[in-house]
């Protein structure tokens, strides 16, 4: 499916998403259409001619949409490993399981994924204020639980909580995870060329599905 990205992290998700299907975890991802959140406000309105005025109306709000960046569908196995339904997970389900799935009326699984950057420049994620509002709308209207991922962690974010670091590094991307060149500070050389940029595992689609 041939798309364009508003993010080099949407990107990187599609190329996971596409390593994913290439291994039988996930079945297809389909164009997410929009969802409807409110319908658009009019009200009337005269409008003064030089002989007549006209009764019409006018746009007070405009509809509020929302589209997700992936739809796709789950590979029963990928279920316990990539994916649990989003409404048997716990406080204390131990899983390992990233991805919160939705489940349809013919009982697959799939997921609905709002992919966001890590820290905009005030430190603050974009998504802080904006996303939860759209996620809870959408639920409620809708029924659909829509799930925030995020590529890579930073800072202090633990790894297993992001796409890259709970399951596999796609193979577009992993020569950006290795120093390019050695790395010094005041003359020091603290990673070489060829060091991963990580302490985490940086595991291949193939390493993930046999662990």
């Amino acid at each position: 499916m041939s798309r364009k990205f508003d993010s080099t992290h949407e990107e990187i998700f599609q190329w996971w998403l596409d390593e994913a299907k290439a291994a039988g975890l996930v079945t297809v991802d389909i164009l997410p259409l929009p969802y409807e959140l409110t319908p658009a406000v009019k009200v009337p309105f005269q409008k003064i001619g030089v002989t007549k005025n006209t009764e019409t109306t006018r746009e007070l709000f405009k509809p509020w949409t929302y589209t997700p960046d992936f739809v796709f569908y789950w590979a029963p196995e990928a279920k316990g490993k990539l994916f649990v339904p989003y409404n048997e997970r716990t406080s204390k389900d131990s899983t390992s399981a990233l991805f919160w799935a939705n489940q349809d009326v013919t009982g697959a699984y799939y997921s609905v994924i709002d992919v966001k950057a890590a820290i905009n420049r005030f430190g603050r994620r974009d998504s802080d204020v904006r996303f939860p509002l759209c996620q809870k709308v959408v639920y409620q209207l809708k029924g659909v639980y829509v799930q925030k991922i995020f590529i890579y962690p930073v800072g202090k974010d633990n790894p297993d909580k992001t796409l890259i670091g709970a399951t596999w590094v796609p193979q577009n991307y992993k020569p950006e995870m290795f120093y390019k060149r050695d790395y010094k500070r005041n003359g020091e050389v603290l990673h070489k060329m060829g060091d991963p940029k990580v302490d985490w595992p940086l595991r291949s689609v193939i390493d993930f599905a046999v662990l």
